[in-house]
């Protein structure tokens, strides 16, 4: 019955591009349908309803065109994929990524990982980094086998990162890189100052390099599934 749970497929990078491009011109055009709509509507009726069809149309057409889009959003994750994934078999894992070739992990053979976090309050954010709550964590994981290596991450909330913060490696870039001109061309590059990779984090720290530049991000969901598959070995 092991053979009926693979081959697994974890999606990455599900807030590709190009869906990013495509929710913002369907907001937009939302926004203006609902507006007229709207307006044509609350102007034709009788009162203060008509007195305020301007404002009461903004109203409307903020609240349901968000409302409509993050529903579609939702499922256009699900059918539009970024081309990035990784499958996991009952023997290897492999990284699928657009315009590259594919990296196989044999899962009988052994293989070194770095897994770290570190926690977004302490960043000047960048990037995908913005759109989340700044109390949350980034989690990465990089697996190195041979020549063949890879980093995957995802954000998640403390609380619901804390099964994993207790193996993982914490980075602090505030403990190597005091001045804030610095802090921000680090958030802008990721380029790791030599102190940082000459100190007992280093390694990590080159990860970390590694998942600005490469990295695929996975769901929180897949990341935890990505997280126990790999660390079994068939």
């Amino acid at each position: 019955m092991l053979q009926d749970k693979y081959p697994l497929t974890l999606y990455a990078d599900q807030e590709h591009e190009r869906l990013r491009t495509a929710v913002v011109f369907l907001l937009l055009f939302l926004l203006i349908i609902i507006f007229s709509v709207s307006r044509s509507i609350f102007s034709s009726a009788s009162g203060i309803v008509a007195s305020y069809n301007v404002v009461l149309s903004c109203v409307t057409s903020l609240v349901l065109a968000l409302a409509i889009v993050w529903l579609v959003e939702q499922y256009l994750k699900t059918i539009w994929h970024s081309g990035d994934s990784i499958v996991i078999t009952i023997d290897s894992i492999t990284v699928m990524e657009k315009g590259q070739p594919d990296i196989v992990i044999g899962r009988q053979a052994e293989l070194t990982r770095f897994d770290y976090y570190f926690r977004l309050d302490n960043m000047i954010r960048n990037g995908r980094e913005r759109r989340e709550s700044r109390d949350a964590l980034c989690l990465a994981s990089e697996i190195v086998q041979g020549e063949n290596q890879f980093v995957v991450y995802t954000y998640m909330p403390e609380k619901s990162a804390a099964k994993w913060t207790k193996s993982f490696r914490e980075l602090n870039p505030h403990a190597g890189i005091g001045n804030k001109k610095e802090r921000k061309s680090f958030a802008h590059t990721r380029t790791v100052p030599i102190e940082l990779l000459r100190g007992k984090d280093g390694r990590y720290w080159l990860t970390e390099q590694h998942r600005w530049k490469t990295g695929m991000e996975l769901t929180a969901v897949d990341f935890e599934i990505f997280m126990e598959e790999s660390g079994k070995q068939q």
